[in-house]
C-alpha cells in the first residue's frame, strides 16, 4: 500500500464528522467554537477506531460504514428540520413522526428540496466513503498495534473534549452547565455542534443522567448591549418592597432545605395560603427531591401586588385563542379591520414578544396557558397529562362553575391534545371528534367557529373556552396552502399586491383567521354575550415558514434579528372597555396566564408562574 492510501485511510474517518459539522455549521451560519472542533474530531477518531478492533476486516468496514452513514443521514436531516424550525429535532419527537408524515408530506418534501445542495454534499461525501474508502480499505491488513494506538487517540479525544467543556464554565449558560445540568438544545448547537447535541439529548431524555452541584458562572457584563439607549427598559419601573406588608414567623425552615417563611397578605398580593415549610420535605425520601429544591426556590420569589386590573373583568366569559403562526405585521385597517378593531380598542402591549421553543406550536402554547418554560428535548404539553395543573385555565374556570371547553380544527390526537387538554380542564372536540371539519390543508378556522359556537352558546353557563387554530400553518404557497387559494383575490387588491408569493400567501391564509374572528364577534353579538365576554389572542410562534427575507418583506423593512424576530402581539379585548389600554413594559407570552389570572381574579399564586402579571410590580423576565 501505498503511504498515501495509508494516510488517507487515517484522515479520511477522522475528519468525516468534522466535514458535516463544517458543512452544518456554514449553511445554517452557525459560527464555529473551538468545542465543535473538539467534538468532531472526537467522533472522527470514534469512527477510525472502529474499523481497527476487529480481525474480520469485513465486519470491521460494516461497523465503521454504519457509523459513518448514521452521521450523514443525522446532518441530513437536522439540516432540513433546522432550516424550517430554528431548533433541532429531539429523539421525544420521533414518536409523533408518523403523525408529522401523514399530515405535513408536502412539508416535509418542501423543506429537504430547500436544503437540496447541503444533502447533495452530504451524499457524495458518503459516496467517497462508500468507494475510495472502502477499496484502500480493503487493502489494509488488521494491525494490533494499530489497534493500540487508536484506543490511546480515542481516550485523548474524550479526555479533551469532554475535559475542555466540563471545565469551561465562561458564559451564563456555560459549557460546563450544557454537558453537566441542563439540556439546551439552540445553545448546545451554536456551542458543540450537532452530533455533540444529539449525545446530550440522549443523556438528558433517554438515559436522564444530571447532575444537580451548582455551577460557577462567570459572565462579561461588558458584552451586553442595549439595542436602543432611550427604550424604557423594565428595571426602570421600580419594584414593590414586600417587607412593607410582610411579617417574618419566627422558626420554620429544615435541615438541608432553605424556605422563605415571609408572609404575603393575599388581600395584597397575588398569593395563595402554601406553607412551603410543611413537614413533608422533613422525611428522609424527600430531603433531596427536586420538589423540595423547588419549595425553596418558588418560596424565596417575589409575588406580584395586586393593582388596578385586578378583577377587572371578573364573572365575564373568556375565550382565549392560540393563532397559529400569526403576526401583528398583518394587522391592517383595510384587509383586516376586525382584528385593527381589537388592536386599537383593546390592551396594546408595545414591547410583546413571543419566543421560539423546541416543539413549536405545542409549546408555544404551553408557554401561553400556563405561565411556565417547557423542558428542552421533550413535549411539556404531553408530559403535563398526568400533573396537577390547578392553574390551567379549564380547570380555574371550571371551579367557578363555568363551562370550559377546547376546539382545534385539526387532529384529536396530534401533540396529545387528547390526553393535555382533558387535564388543562376542558372538554375537548376536534376534526373527526365532534367537529366535522373539511379535509382540506390546512383547515378553515371559519369552519372551525362556525361549527364550535353552538357547544357554548346554547348553553346558560358561562363559559371560558379555548382555540388553537390552524388556518394560519405554513407552507405560504398558492398550490399548498388552501386557505391561502381561498383568499388570492384579496391580496391582489390590498398593499401585499407586489409582494412575494410567499408573503402573499401567508397573508391570505391569516386572512381565514380575520374571518373566523369577525364571525366569533357576530355570534356572541347575536347570543347576547358579546358584553360579557373578553377575547384574548395571541401567536404559538413567528411566521418561521417566511424567510429571513420574506419576513423582512411583510415587516416592511430591515430588523434587529435578535430580538426583532421574536416581536409579537397579545390582544385582550372586551366590546365594553371605555378606551384601550397602554403598556410599554417589556413582556412576553410568558405572562400571558398570569396576567390574564389577575385580570378575571382567579385565585393564584403568582410565585409558582416564571411569567408575571404584566400590570403588576414583578419585572418579566423576557
Amino acid at each position: 500500500m501505498t503511504k498515501r492510501k495509508y494516510w488517507f485511510l487515517i484522515l479520511y474517518p477522522l475528519t468525516f464528522g468534522l466535514f458535516d459539522e463544517i458543512l452544518f455549521s456554514l449553511y445554517l451560519k452557525q459560527g464555529f467554537t473551538i468545542h465543535k472542533v473538539l467534538f468532531s474530531l472526537f467522533w472522527g477518531i470514534m469512527i477510525y477506531w472502529l474499523g481497527q478492533l476487529n480481525r474480520d476486516r469485513a465486519m470491521s468496514w460494516r461497523i465503521q460504514t454504519i457509523a459513518a452513514a448514521a452521521t450523514s443521514l443525522i446532518y441530513g436531516a437536522q439540516i432540513a428540520y433546522y432550516t424550517l424550525f430554528e431548533t433541532p429535532f429531539y429523539l421525544r419527537s420521533i414518536s409523533g413522526a408518523g403523525d408529522t408524515m401523514t399530515d405535513f408530506m408536502s412539508v416535509v418534501i418542501d423543506a429537504v428540496l430547500a436544503v437540496g445542495p447541503a444533502l447533495l454534499l452530504l451524499c457524495a461525501h458518503l459516496g467517497i466513503w462508500l468507494t475510495l474508502y472502502r477499496k484502500a480499505f480493503a487493502e489494509l491488513p488488521y494491525s494490533e498495534a494499530r489497534s493500540f494506538r487508536s484506543t490511546y487517540a480515542l481516550t485523548g479525544a474524550i479526555i479533551l473534549s469532554l475535559g475542555g467543556g466540563i471545565l469551561d464554565y465562561h458564559g451564563a449558560v456555560s459549557p460546563s452547565y450544557m454537558l453537566l445540568y441542563e439540556f439546551v438544545p439552540t445553545e448546545s448547537v451554536r456551542t458543540f455542534g450537532m452530533l455533540a447535541t444529539e449525545f446530550l439529548d440522549i443523556k438528558y431524555n433517554l438515559l436522564h443522567l444530571q447532575a444537580t452541584r451548582p455551577e460557577k458562572i462567570r459572565l462579561n457584563m461588558t458584552d451586553i448591549e442595549v439595542a436602543d439607549e432611550h427604550a424604557v427598559l423594565p428595571q426602570e419601573e421600580g419594584a414593590v418592597e414586600p417587607s412593607e406588608e410582610a411579617v417574618v414567623l419566627e422558626g420554620g425552615g429544615h435541615e438541608g432545605i432553605e424556605v422563605d417563611d415571609t408572609f404575603y397578605d393575599p388581600a395584597l398580593y397575588n398569593v395563595l395560603d402554601i406553607d412551603f415549610t410543611k413537614e413533608l420535605v422533613k422525611e428522609e425520601e424527600y430531603r433531596n427531591a427536586d420538589f423540595a429544591d423547588m419549595n425553596s426556590w418558588f418560596s424565596s420569589r417575589q409575588p406580584s401586588r395586586k393593582n388596578a386590573y385586578t378583577g377587572l373583568f371578573e364573572g365575564k366569559n373568556l375565550i382565549l385563542i392560540t393563532a397559529e403562526a400569526f403576526s401583528k405585521f398583518v394587522i391592517d385597517p383595510e384587509l383586516t379591520p376586525t382584528l385593527y378593531r381589537l388592536s386599537e380598542e383593546g390592551f396594546r402591549f408595545n414591547h410583546f414578544y413571543t419566543g421560539i421553543w423546541g416543539v413549536s406550536t405545542s409549546d408555544g402554547e404551553y408557554v401561553a396557558t400556563t405561565g411556565l418554560i417547557p423542558k428542552a428535548g421533550t413535549w411539556s404539553y404531553t408530559e403535563i397529562a398526568e400533573n396537577s395543573m390547578p392553574f390551567a385555565f379549564g380547570n380555574q374556570f371550571e371551579k367557578l362553575d363555568y363551562q370550559t371547553l377546547a376546539f382545534h380544527n385539526h387532529s384529536y390526537t396530534y401533540y396529545n391534545r387528547n390526553l393535555s387538554y382533558p387535564n388543562m380542564g376542558y372538554d375537548f372536540y376536534a376534526k373527526e371528534h365532534g367537529l366535522a371539519i373539511s379535509d382540506v390543508w390546512p383547515e378553515s378556522d371559519v369552519e372551525l367557529i362556525e361549527q364550535s359556537v353552538p357547544y357554548y352558546l346554547d348553553s346558560a353557563q358561562p363559559f371560558h373556552v379555548y382555540y388553537m387554530s390552524v388556518s394560519g400553518h405554513l407552507e405560504y404557497t398558492w398550490a399548498a396552502n388552501a386557505m391561502a387559494e381561498k383568499h388570492r383575490k384579496r391580496i391582489e387588491a390590498s398593499r401585499f399586491a407586489d409582494a412575494s408569493e410567499a408573503v402573499q400567501a401567508y397573508v391570505a391564509c391569516q386572512l381565514e383567521f380575520e374571518d373566523s374572528i369577525a364571525l366569533l364577534l357576530r355570534r356572541l353579538e347575536e347570543a347576547g354575550q358579546l358584553e360579557n365576554t373578553v377575547i384574548a389572542i395571541s401567536p404559538d410562534h413567528y411566521p418561521y415558514g417566511l424567510t429571513q427575507e420574506q419576513y423582512a418583506e411583510l415587516r416592511g423593512g430591515e430588523y434587529d434579528l435578535t430580538f426583532g424576530t421574536y416581536e409579537s402581539t397579545f390582544l385582550i379585548w372586551n366590546s365594553q372597555m371605555e378606551a384601550p389600554v397602554i403598556s410599554d413594559t417589556y413582556c412576553s407570552s410568558l405572562d400571558i396566564a398570569p396576567t390574564l389570572s389577575n385580570l378575571f381574579g382567579l385565585p393564584y399564586d403568582s410565585r409558582l408562574f416564571i411569567g408575571t402579571d404584566i400590570f403588576g410590580d414583578v419585572t418579566p423576565i423576557v
